[in-house]
């Protein structure tokens, strides 16, 4: 590609700018044509050329690829059936971990003469076996942690578990088996993350409400299956998918897989043309799966057939919005709010039973963490400033500028879009020149007149790489850093303080060139012509992508922003600002048909008849994952209804 993606930098009540987090992640196809390649940073869209030419700038946007899911360091998968193996980090559990597990102590209730042979013996001799296991036998962990499981549903499903009165031998085996399983996904999720071979056995799932849900990974792999009497939050995340697909009712979403949830498996086989048997089984998960890659189920929720788009510009004052909005939305169970508490944050994790990583100073052969994290922040502050801000305050002059004509008419269509989606939900006011769409860099340069906001502005810019970046996040998983943990963020404040005096200049350029933001309910964008046709072409069709993003923005509703407001960054307030918003600007941008009309209203003066210009990627952020698993817990509808109508009870939150 040959211009840079346009990013985003919105507004947030907390920022003293009022200007908020840019996305630097990697593209994803957004259209409805484009054809994803699993776990490729930078896949193009369907018919996208391959090649060496990619541009300094491209480089750099691909530099900030992390983890799709969260800020973990990222995994790439298996491209065109080929294995992708990485070891960027040392594995922190081991399988000598297990053999403590109150599992292994626990006698089976059977007696002396079926010793060996009862559910939960095989469950003993699993987790003994994966103890036995060396750090480095990757293939025959994956196996152990295939087999438990199944060994646990099984033993589960003997006793009644969740329908049964259960005496105190029981029910402490079911505390013990809730341990084992958290056990047994962070084993599996450091396995991912930290260095095993990664390939279709151990990561297949690309839809991102089910990726990296270990059980559902195991039925989709065929290794598993879900069926009457389980229990637990894979459950819900397929009764979720169910009631989003019209296969079940929202308020049979609970966790236990009922006489209900069967009847909706089949109703769902059925519409697939599968066999009914109310067993969720490989080919029923591929099918689910497939239905959430991209995000038609979101479309046809988001309209309400007996509501009229919104009149009036603005929300809609809380409690007053139309009922048949909210009708497909649900209450949350305490365990569901935990769920979607947890499944938005981007910070490390704690490990097996409730532990937080252990922090480690300093690395052998590696260094220390504060050296190494300054070393990191101050290259990445150099690569914004190579990228984004050289040379731009030399290109304000008369010809350097898109014209407003033009940009205005991208706008509109942008915002028509969006409304088309969305606009029975919320609506804005025209994004005329001026007065609802602005010069981001003009924007910038007169809030930077106030010196408080420069040194505000410098901080964030500084704030944001080290929260924000998958290479930071990386470092930090390496050193078991939590930036917000006592002796982290002592360094992480030093190492803050000591690059905003030492670079202070160039970080106000980034923050005046930086390409996109919203603010007061209004867009931002920058206006700098490219060289060439081609690349001015691919900056327009950017800018109207960048615009349904910015957008979006201005619909948030105020309840939304103040729940968002009372959490840290990576405790879930960006995803629920910018990880939300990409989840439904992906919704937009592929129910967009890209015909002729569009394409000439969008390329403008640059339009070539003889060139069909490949429609780029969108790049947005990653934390979109964070937003779809949120979807996965507590339904697409309700994430809408907190997002636009700002019942923020509906994901877990408090108004």
């Amino acid at each position: 590609m040959s211009s840079p993606a346009i990013h985003h930098d919105h507004a947030s009540d907390r920022d003293p700018d009022r200007t908020d987090r840019p996305t630097t992640r990697p593209p994803e196809p957004s259209r409805s044509d484009a054809v994803p390649v699993s776990g490729l940073v930078g896949a193009p869209t369907a018919g996208a050329p391959v090649d060496g030419a990619t541009s300094a700038a491209g480089r750099w946007l691909l530099d900030w690829s992390g983890a799709g899911e969260t800020t973990q360091t990222s995994v790439p998968e298996s491209v065109n059936g080929a294995t992708a193996s990485v070891a960027t980090t040392p594995i922190r559990r081991a399988p000598a971990d297990f053999a403590g597990t109150t599992v292994t102590t626990l006698k089976s209730g059977w007696g002396l003469l079926l010793v060996g042979s009862t559910p939960w013996d095989k469950i003993k001799e699993a987790v003994r076996g994966y103890a036995a296991l060396r750090d480095d036998q990757y293939d025959e962990r994956v196996t152990f942690l295939g087999r438990l499981p199944a060994l646990i549903t099984a033993w589960e499903r003997h006793h009644k578990v969740g329908t049964a009165q259960l005496n105190a031998d029981e029910r402490a085996k079911v505390a013990a088996l809730q341990t084992l399983r958290t056990l047994i996904e962070a084993e599996h999720r450091q396995l991912v993350t930290a260095g095993a071979t990664v390939n279709e056995r151990t990561q297949s799932i690309q839809a991102s409400r089910f990726k990296g849900d270990y059980l559902l990974e195991q039925v989709f792999r065929g290794g598993a299956t879900l069926s009457r009497g389980d229990n637990g939050l894979s459950v819900t995340k397929i009764q979720q998918a169910l009631a989003d697909t019209s296969h079940l009712a929202q308020g049979s979403v609970n966790g236990a897989f009922n006489a209900a949830t069967e009847t909706g498996v089949r109703s769902f086989q059925r519409a697939e043309g599968l066999p009914e048997d109310g067993v969720v089984d490989r080919p029923t998960m591929v099918k689910l799966e497939g239905v959430f890659r991209q995000h038609g189920v979101e479309r046809t929720l988001a309209q309400a057939p007996a509501v009229g788009a919104k009149g009036a510009a603005g929300e809609f004052v809380w409690g007053t919005a139309p009922a048949e909005l909210t009708a497909d939305t649900r209450d949350l169970a305490v365990s569901e709010a935990t769920a979607a508490k947890e499944v938005v944050k981007t910070s490390q994790g704690v490990q097996a039973g409730g532990v937080l990583p252990t922090f480690v100073p300093n690395l052998p052969g590696r260094g220390a963490y504060e050296a190494r994290l300054k070393a990191l922040v101050l290259e990445l502050v150099q690569q914004e400033y190579d990228h984004l801000a050289a040379g731009k305050a030399a290109r304000r002059g008369p010809g350097h500028l898109f014209g407003w004509d033009h940009i205005r008419d991208v706008a509109a269509r942008s915002k028509a879009a969006t409304d088309a989606v969305f606009g029975k939900w919320a609506i804005g006011p025209p994004l005329a020149p001026g007065a609802g769409i602005h010069d981001a860099w003009d924007t910038k340069v007169t809030v930077l007149a106030d010196p408080d906001a420069r040194e505000a502005a410098a901080n964030w810019r500084v704030e944001k790489l080290l929260t924000g970046h998958p290479r930071v996040a990386a470092l930090d998983q390496q050193h078991g850093a939590i930036q917000s943990r006592g002796p982290e963020k002592a360094i992480v404040d030093r190492v803050k303080a000591e690059i905003v005096a030492a670079r202070r200049d160039d970080l106000l350029e980034i923050h005046k060139a930086w390409p996109a933001f919203a603010s007061g309910g209004e867009v931002n964008i920058q206006r700098f012509r490219e060289t060439t046709n081609e690349a001015n072409r691919e900056a327009m069709w950017h800018l109207f992508q960048t615009v349904v993003h910015e957008y979006l923005h201005t619909l948030e509703h105020s309840r939304h922003v103040t729940y968002r407001n009372t959490l840290e960054q990576q405790a879930g307030a960006f995803t629920l600002r910018e990880g939300v918003v990409e989840y439904l600007t992906y919704t937009v941008l592929e129910s967009i048909t890209y015909d002729d009309a569009l394409r000439t209203l969008v390329e403008g003066e640059f339009h070539e008849d003889a060139v069909r210009h490949q429609i780029p990627n969108y790049r947005g952020y990653g934390e979109r994952a964070n937003a779809e698993k949120l979807a996965g817990v507590v339904g697409a509808r309700n994430v809408m209804a907190a997002f636009f109508l700002g019942d923020v009870e509906k994901i877990g939150g408090t108004g």
